[in-house]
């Protein structure tokens, strides 16, 4: 058996991938707020146009965590 990455690997790679996408499309259109969300988040990072986009994903999304006492 060799340890290289053939054609049925490669389908099966491809079938998971589209189950996967599948399943995501599935979900984001029973959560149609999540496109509002994201939609948000785009124009603020267009508008802002930050440096570091992962410092500035942290911080927009962090003001939607539940305060906690």
């Amino acid at each position: 058996m060799e340890d290289t990455f053939n054609l049925i690997d490669k389908n099966n790679l491809d079938e998971e991938t589209i189950n996967i996408k599948n399943e995501n499309i599935k979900y984001m259109e029973s959560h149609p707020e999540l496109k509002d969300l994201l939609n948000d988040f785009i124009s603020s990072i267009l508008l802002h146009t930050p440096d570091d986009i992962f410092k500035y994903a942290n911080e927009y999304f962090s003001n939607f965590k539940k305060k906690t006492n």
